[in-house]
């Protein structure tokens, strides 16, 4: 549900990532993971978030995509819980360098740590419907890197085995160049620019 706060007037943005929720295509690099599209309805409404599962492998459980962009920017995802405890971590890098990381948790709503070298701001906001928006701000050096990463930690974490079951559902994910975040924007082939109001 959504509490009415008043107009909400913006600048021009735009959303840097493509197919910005459809995870199951080849915009998203997966890794010891699976994706099941349009497996829950979105805060939107409407039946097009995704569900992403981790594997019994051991390793880094996470899907990442990769933007040409430099400096400021706020990188975000609306997640869901669907198994139990569970953190995620959201991942801003330029190629090896200026990696910035912080993990929430999505039971709770909160955010649990986060740091790296160009880290700006983390922070989280309860979107209603068991939703969270999870919002991650660096400044960064060359091409972007963004990752959702399913973490069985609080912690930093990294590698750990997978059970097969646990998992989120994730939508809207969005890259901005902007030292914060605005609302969010879909995305398919290409970047999408809004206007300012």
């Amino acid at each position: 549900y959504y509490t009415y706060r008043g107009p909400l007037i913006e600048e021009a943005r735009t959303n840097l990532l493509t197919r910005s929720s459809e995870f199951d295509g080849t915009a998203w690099t997966k890794s010891q993971l699976a994706v099941t599209a349009n497996a829950a309805t979105a805060p939107d409404g409407a039946l097009t978030a995704d569900k992403i599962v981790e594997n019994t492998s051991s390793g880094i459980h996470q899907i990442y995509n990769l933007v040409a962009n430099t400096g400021a920017v706020t990188y975000s995802v609306f997640a869901k819980n669907f198994s139990g405890s569970r953190f995620v971590q959201l991942r801003t890098y330029g190629i090896g360098v200026d990696i910035a990381y912080a993990n929430f948790n999505i039971v709770n709503g909160t955010v649990n740590n986060s740091a790296g070298t160009g880290l700006i701001s983390a922070s989280i906001s309860n979107e209603g419907d068991g939703w969270y928006r999870l919002l991650l701000s660096a400044n960064v050096t060359s091409s972007t890197g963004v990752s959702i990463v399913l973490s069985n930690s609080s912690s930093e974490g990294g590698s750990y085995v997978g059970d097969g079951t646990s998992g989120i559902y994730i939508w809207g994910a969005q890259l901005e160049a902007a030292s914060a975040a605005s609302s969010y924007i879909p995305t398919t082939t290409a970047a999408v620019t809004r206007n300012a109001d």
